[in-house]
């Protein structure tokens, strides 16, 4: 009867351990796919950055003035000489952006990163609520597990 005890609690360990396996592996899969959805976002913005300035006008010194249209979340810089050329991030008053230094047309485009941060932090949200709720699934799993393995040895 004692090596049945034994092997009783041994088995409920391993389950027990196989529970916290998969508890492991999912706050992995929810942090890879935290930091997937950061950087698609990153790459999204940057897309738009990029293809907006094609779209911009070269300079020209016979036109002084030149009107450009761009979302109201763009902002556009024309400079007489781009001193950092491509995708690099910056901070103007505590705000950071995300920037794109076009050399060929002389001009600087930007965008806030607050809208990343703001759906990055819903997703983890989200993320958080699910994980606690596998949680708490898990848990119910592991109770309803041992009682019923108990249950079955003291019948017999």
């Amino acid at each position: 009867m004692e090596s049945s005890e034994l092997a009783l609690y041994r088995g409920l360990g391993a389950v027990r351990n196989y529970g916290i396996m998969v508890l492991v592996a999912l706050l992995i899969l929810n942090g890879v796919a935290l930091g997937t959805l950061n950087w698609l976002e990153t790459n999204d913005i940057r897309s738009e950055l990029a293809s907006l300035a094609e779209k911009l006008p070269s300079p020209s010194a016979a036109k002084t003035e030149q009107v450009i249209v761009l979302p109201a979340d763009i902002i556009s810089f024309r400079v007489s000489k781009v001193e950092r050329v491509g995708f690099y991030e910056t901070k103007i008053e505590d705000m950071e952006y995300l920037a794109y230094g076009s050399a060929d047309k002389n001009y600087v485009l930007m965008k806030s990163e607050d809208s990343i941060k703001h759906e990055v932090l819903n997703f983890a949200f989200a993320l958080f609520a699910l994980y606690l709720g596998e949680v708490v699934i898990l848990l119910g799993w592991w109770l309803f597990v041992r009682t019923k393995v108990r249950e079955l040895f003291e019948i017999m």
